[in-house]
């Protein structure tokens, strides 16, 4: 996930998980601003 576009959101680096989500830090493109994202983990990748 990270390095990809999201929609106007590129992915820059995970920053934490929790039970059930990851965090990560990214760039808001159309703002030009650093925003945190939540994504529901996907099970059976590794989690690391």
């Amino acid at each position: 996930m990270v390095g990809e576009t999201i929609s106007h959101y590129k992915v820059l680096a995970k920053i934490g998980q929790g039970g059930m989500e990851e965090v990560y830090r990214a760039e808001d493109i159309k703002l030009s601003r650093e925003v945190a994202i939540r994504c529901p983990m996907h099970h059976g990748e590794d989690a690391t």
